[in-house]
């Protein structure tokens, strides 16, 4: 097999094999690895140590400059990550199942390879062919990280990563350039952070929480009482990169306090995050500019309530159901209006709070909307029958 070329993905150097060899792809794959396999990982193969004895490497350096393994383990525990190496590394090809974790962890978004254009004019140029480079093909790259060029998108889907034409390789393909989701003073940061985190061997770090929480402060997000503003992070991380591409990427935000960026700048927070929320939010607190800001966030615990605006805001509420009845000839009723606004119980128990709400509410009584009106309904008496007989002994029918 021939050897890997600078950032080539080991699916990459199979494939070329197999155009090189002209022999099917599972019969290279069965002199390989000695057992029949009907596909191959294009990001993180399984059974490392073989295969990087067909390409004349050692195990250690197939894995962490030939896979996304650093990519995929970059933020992880430090005892997590060791374990997910000693596994990738292990000589018994029965780890299919971690490795599919890890590269689904790592190509997040990604459909199909990516290939910039002016890498494969300087592959070709040094090497005499072209190739996939793993860093052209990370979540979220939408520009080369060394060119500034958009990439394209091939037609070989990760579904099919392990075929064998020709065709299949970066130089023969004709795919458009990416449609940039964002400014390029975004995208272009992004992919040099991905890129950077690929190249770089066990740099481990079980604290990522404190290093984004001093970041954070430095960059002025800070409460009032001190604290990282949390929700305010999230607030401006959606703005910068869009909900829709979040969503695109598989980090939906939600509700801002409770979202993947508020929690990974608190303190004791769960995780562990995946590799390409790690990047977004880096490359967030980096763009940030560090500037006097002001967030309304409020000490937790009971807090007192602002009668005088609520009464305004549910006077106002009442004068518009109030208008509508009007409008369509329907009979309603206080209790009706103000349970629909889930304030009955409320002005029920303490009216002297609702000054404005009661002169709108007393006011509608007398119109004609009003099913209570003086003289609209007959009200029922209420007569006591208890103890009273009536001709023949039998009780008094009511009247």
């Amino acid at each position: 097999m021939p050897k890997p070329y600078p950032d080539e993905l080991a699916g990459s150097v199979v494939m070329r094999a197999i155009i090189r060899c002209a022999l099917p792809q599972k019969r290279l794959l069965r002199e390989v690895f000695g057992r029949n396999m009907s596909n191959l990982s294009f990001f993180l193969p399984v059974d490392i140590p073989r295969l990087a004895s067909a390409m004349h490497v050692s195990a250690d350096k197939l894995l962490w400059e030939h896979t996304i393994f650093p990519y995929a383990t970059s933020h992880a525990p430090p005892a997590l990550a060791r374990e997910q190496e000693r596994r990738a590394l292990a000589d018994t090809g029965d780890d299919a199942r971690c490795s599919a974790a890890l590269v689904q962890a790592a190509t997040q978004g990604v459909n199909a390879l990516r290939y910039c254009p002016r890498c494969v004019a300087v592959d070709i140029k040094r090497f005499g062919e072209s190739y996939w480079h793993r860093s052209h093909s990370l979540p979220a790259v939408y520009v080369c990280h060394k060119h500034g060029t958009a990439l394209h998108e091939s037609d070989v889907a990760l579904a099919q990563s392990a075929r064998a034409y020709e065709g299949d390789i970066p130089q023969y393909q004709s795919g458009a350039p990416m449609q940039a989701p964002l400014p390029r003073t975004v995208l272009q940061p992004v992919a040099v952070l991905s890129a950077s985190v690929m190249n770089k061997a066990r740099d481990w770090h079980d604290d990522w929480q404190h290093v984004y929480q001093l970041v954070a402060h430095a960059t002025g997000f800070v409460a009032k009482w001190g604290t990282v503003a949390s929700a305010q992070v999230s607030k401006d991380l959606g703005a910068l990169y869009g909900h829709e591409l979040l969503d695109q990427l598989g980090c939906r935000l939600g509700r801002p306090s409770h979202s993947w960026p508020a929690l990974m700048v608190r303190p004791r927070s769960s995780g562990p995050f995946s590799p390409l929320k790690h990047v977004l939010l880096r490359t967030f607190l980096a763009h940030s500019t560090d500037q006097p800001r002001t967030f309304s966030y409020q000490p937790g615990g009971k807090r007192t309530r602002d009668y005088a605006a609520l009464d305004a805001q549910v006077a106002s509420l009442v004068s518009g159901l109030i208008e509508a009845a009007a409008r369509e000839g329907r009979l309603t009723t206080v209790t009706e209006m103000m349970s629909s606004l889930g304030q009955w119980s409320a002005y029920r128990h303490d009216r002297s709070r609702f000054p404005a709400t009661a002169a709108v509410l007393t006011a509608f009584k007398a119109t004609e909307s009003s099913l209570r009106k003086s003289g609209r309904r007959q009200r029922r008496r209420r007569t006591s029958v208890r103890g009273t007989v009536g001709a023949g002994g039998q009780p008094a029918t009511p009247t």
